[in-house]
């Protein structure tokens, strides 16, 4: 499931396709949008210093229960088991059809075959907000008699049965009902778009089943383990086409004049969440067909985007990595046909349906003209994530929804496997370490997020079903996956995942049998420890929350200490029981030192998950390194001596360490510094070479645990020591690759996501190189207005900066192209950016008053975007305050509610961090108390980001004084 897509990175394009409110900068902050971290500040922990060699045996002990536990009240008992569905529907989406049903439902018949598990009298199935007409139960012509049906707890329809049912004999279920087309983006629903060369509004209906919605559409045994077999027909009107999950076989008259009945094929025995249906005016761009021939693969889409070339690019990017996957797994795509769709309503970012995968518009569509380097590069991996699914996932189900990192971690891993190939450009390979592992362990190690990567078969109720699809299901989970590979190895790892695949084709797994496969495989390579199976290490990953740190101290010249405990987030407040403290992991451990620089991942040694604590005869004379080639899920924590000499090989020559290990190390001594765990002054001191680096995903690590210190110090003493600390790097760096007037080939990747991070930081550090350069630009677009050579990939940054440091000529310009009618409401959303980093008051007191002005924005909702951005800097923030006290009726009045009051509030404070910037908010609160009183909640949660921040420039700041 593309619920991962809802990270996709950055951009106004993904905002205003998708309607989502976007995170706003200002003149001195970045332009784009940072991957997710946590700033806030963290309790200090003083942790024990390593001081013996002694094994310290611990208690072991697991979190998680039962792998798969049927007997929970919300399951179904399985009485019955479904084998194969005969299904008709007619989705009603206009007025006026009322022969066939009113709009927006669905009348529909069902018949369902089932075989008996035992002798039973009852049948449970899953129903949910449908009208049930008739209900008939068959063996062959003899009819079983139904006593009644009665809907029960968890969406059950139990059918009570005069006569029992016998243990192995099959029977079919045949139902009449009407269903619902929703508004709810869940089940069978609508969704429309405006057809921009009419103005008319086109509705349609579109399918989003996963986990729980297959029976809103149709009664159904709607568990992931219960496949079938589905035979469809679809009632359209003849102005439609209609799309399922397999290829279409006939078209006949329908159930009314103008409706047609289409037939489709039947599916492979699949699960119900993937089932798929869509009835719409799309048409398609197809794949050229070469690639991956007997498979046709198509981008369906509003037909105006297909005549703008958007779905060119995705449809001949599935067909690649279809034939890529098919080989890899010597397993081939079983379809004959995969269709992508865009539909203009979407809850997550894509759905990975057998044979119709279901896009958000801005996570499937590439515009050859303005599509932005980082949205190709998101889009691109959406698409082989969803791909990877027909693998993980529709070839192989989970048991049930807590083994959903089955599903979903897989997906995540492999997509990185698969971009590499499609995608090169991007490094795919290299950006998982920034966009999966270290972003995940942000959440694995907070306890407000963090749970078993195997989810508790008890815990699973409490939540709605779809909140499960998380941090730990897609990158804590994938992230396992690559360490699986890092210590058995890739030849390895594939050879067990094809034995998996094989062997539970068309079924369902728990994790239980994934290790099962795997084990074999390892132990003839020899890659475990003696007597130890992949289960007995993985459970240790997967059975509870959180990761390890391992602490390396030297002991001798030839010795070293080396511990694990689990690392902890605000540790110094938080009483962790002693079980939990040494419930421990089997870690492997690979090794890098001085005289062996070798950073494949393979591990070397091994902590054992009942020994805190042991020793190992190592040269400790040389630097050492553990977790080479960063693939293990843990922290390392060296002790002073070592990470001077790690130091020591950084100044001399950076690259003799891997740029994996380079952006690992760095991540964990920024995270363990803010942890309290060690000295923020030491991770600052290992990035003394920075000028030199030019691996981005380096650069990321650090920059991320930068961006707090940057947007608190502008308003304190401390930026400028912050600016003579970073900026000489940063410019280092830039001037390496290119320089601020570098230019790049058309679709280059990596090199322009490098570049576009290099310049934002140094234009947000106001390097005046950068500044003038964007000045420049623009001015020179201003000789031409019709013709914007600015490289769209770096639209932002210029028109932010130009718009800064130029004077009312530029503001003017710029102000002038948003309004024009001609200008795309992408690129009115890059000019609107650029307007909110004013640094003249004059220009900043129009956009001010332009908020609750009609018809000085085009929206409403992009005026408050503006007071928004406006609030987040030094210069104007007060302007913007002061209007919001003098003027909140009005604003109230202007905007129909305070919710942009509040957003100036949120914005405001993640940039304020001092004692008189807290005061004046609080002030400004308790006189709006009433007008706030709706949004009062965001207001207390503002303050306390203020607090947050006060403290966390009381603990750090002090760091950056040299």
């Amino acid at each position: 499931m593309g619920h991962y897509k809802i990270f996709i990175f950055a951009s106004v394009l993904l905002a205003v396709l998708s309607h989502q409110k976007t995170f706003v900068k200002g003149q001195g902050s970045l332009q784009i949008d940072p991957a997710d971290g946590f700033a806030q500040l963290r309790n200090s922990k003083n942790p024990a210093s390593v001081s013996n060699a002694d094994p310290k045996p611990v208690s072991n002990k697991k979190h998680v229960g039962p792998m798969d536990d049927q007997t929970l009240e919300w399951r179904l008992p399985r009485e019955v088991i479904p084998t194969e569905y005969r299904v008709s529907i007619s989705p009603v989406i206009d007025e006026g059809q009322t022969e066939v049903a009113e709009q927006w439902f669905v009348p529909g018949t069902s018949e369902i075959s089932v075989t008996a598990q035992r002798t039973t009298s009852n049948i449970v199935m899953h129903s949910k907000n449908i009208t049930i007409h008739s209900t008939t139960v068959s063996q062959g012509a003899t009819n079983i008699p139904v006593i009644n049906e009665v809907s029960g707890d968890h969406d059950f329809l139990n059918i009570s049965l005069g006569a029992a049912l016998q243990q192995g004999q099959t029977y079919t279920i045949s139902l009449t009902f009407t269903s619902y087309i929703t508004e709810d983006l869940n089940g069978l629903y609508r969704s429309s778009y405006i057809n921009p060369d009419t103005g008319d509004r086109v509705w349609l209906a579109t399918t989003q089943f996963e986990a729980l919605h297959a029976r809103q559409m149709m009664p159904c045994f709607d568990e992931p383990a219960l496949k079938s077999v589905f035979h469809f027909r679809i009632a359209r009107m003849e102005k439609y086409i209609s799309l399922f999950n397999t290829e279409s076989t006939d078209v006949s008259p329908g159930p009314a004049t103008g409706w047609v009945w289409e037939t489709y094929a039947p599916t492979v025995k699949m699960s119900t969440y993937l089932l798929a249906l869509i009835v719409s005016e799309f048409t398609y761009a197809e794949a050229p067909g070469d690639v991956f021939p007997g498979h046709i693969v198509r981008t369906y889409a509003p037909e105006h985007y297909i005549r703008d070339q958007g779905g060119v690019y995705a449809a001949a990017n599935a067909e690649k990595i279809l034939k890529y996957f098919s080989d890899y797994f010597t397993k081939e795509y079983p379809l004959s046909k995969m269709d992508s769709a865009a539909v203009p309503d979407f809850y997550f970012g894509a759905m990975e349906n057998y044979g119709l995968n279901i896009y958000r518009e801005s996570a499937l569509l590439v515009f050859p003209d303005w599509t932005l380097e980082s949205e190709r590069w998101s889009i691109s991996s959406v698409l082989a994530h969803e791909l990877a699914h027909q693998w993980f996932g529709n070839l192989v189900s989970p048991a049930w929804w807590t083994h959903i990192w089955l599903n979903e971690g897989f997906a995540t891993y492999f997509a990185a496997v698969g971009s590499q190939h499609t995608n090169p450009e991007y490094e795919p390979m290299k950006r998982f370490l920034n966009d999966a592992l270290q972003r995940s362990m942000e959440f694995a190690a907070n306890p407000a997020y963090a749970h078993s990567v195997k989810i508790d078969e008890q815990d699973w109720i409490t939540k709605w079903s779809m909140d499960w699809f998380d941090r730990m299901a897609y990158e804590q989970a994938g992230s396992l996956i690559r360490m699986m590979d890092g210590f058995l190895s890739t030849p390895v790892l594939t050879g067990g995942l094809k034995t998996y695949l094989n062997r539970l084709e068309y079924s369902a797994a728990q994790q239980d049998d994934l290790f099962q496969d795997l084990t074999i495989m390892a132990q003839a390579a020899s890659k475990l420890p003696t007597n130890v199976t992949m289960k007995d290490i993985m459970d240790t990953w997967t059975l509870k929350a959180g990761f390890p740190l391992v602490r390396v101290s030297r002991a001798s010249s030839n010795r070293v200490y080396v511990s694990q405990e689990k690392f902890t987030n605000n540790a110094g407040a938080v009483s962790v029981p002693n079980e939990q403290e040494n419930d421990l992991w089997y870690i492997p451990v690979s090794i890098a030192t001085q005289s062996s620089p070798n950073f494949e991942p393979q591990a070397e040694e091994w902590l054992e998950k009942n020994v805190a604590m042991t020793s190992w005869e190592i040269n400790a004379e040389q630097w050492i390194i553990l977790n080479a080639g960063a693939t293990g899920y843990y922290r390392v924590l060296y002790d002073l001596p070592l990470t001077n000499l790690i130091r020591a090989q950084l100044d001399s020559d950076h690259t003799v360490i891997d740029s994996l290990t380079r952006s690992q190390l760095l991540d964990d001594y920024f995270t363990l510094a803010y942890q309290q765990y060690q000295s923020l002054g030491t991770a600052l001191g290992l990035t003394n070479y920075l000028a030199n680096e030019e691996e981005i995903i380096v650069w990321n690590a650090v920059l991320k645990h930068l961006r707090t210190p940057l947007n608190l110090f502008q308003s304190s003493g401390n930026y400028a020591n912050l600016r003579d600390y970073l900026l000489p790097k940063i410019k280092g760096a830039l001037n390496r690759t290119g320089g601020v007037e570098a230019e790049f080939a058309e679709r280059a990747g990596m090199p322009i996501l490098r570049h576009q991070q290099f310049l934002d930081w140094a234009c947000a550090m106001e390097d005046e190189e950068c500044q003038n350069s964007a000045v420049r630009r623009v001015t020179e677009w201003m000789t031409t207005p019709t013709n914007n050579s600015i490289p769209r990939d770096f639209h932002q940054i210029i028109y932010c900066n130009a718009v800064a440091k130029g004077g009312d000529d530029i503001f003017n310009f710029i102000l002038e192209r948003y309004l024009e009618t001609s200008t795309t409401r992408i690129q009115q959303g890059y000019l609107l950016n650029g307007l909110g980093c004013a640094t003249d008051l004059g220009s900043v007191g129009r956009l001010i008053e332009g908020s609750i002005t009609p018809d000085f924005f085009r929206t409403n909702a992009e005026g408050s975007t503006v007071l928004q951005r406006l609030a987040t800097r030094p210069i104007s923030r007060s302007e913007v305050l002061r209007f919001v006290r003098e003027n909140a009726t009005e604003i109230v009045n202007h905007f129909g509610s305070a919710t942009p009051i509040a957003s100036v509030f949120t914005s405001a404070a993640s940039y304020s961090s001092t004692s008189a910037d807290l005061e004046n908010l609080e002030t400004i609160a308790t006189e709006l108390a009433d007008v706030v009183e709706p949004v009062q909640a965001t207001i207390t949660a503002a303050l306390n980001t203020v607090r947050q921040n006060i403290a966390w420039m009381t603990e750090f700041a002090g760091s950056f004084n040299g």
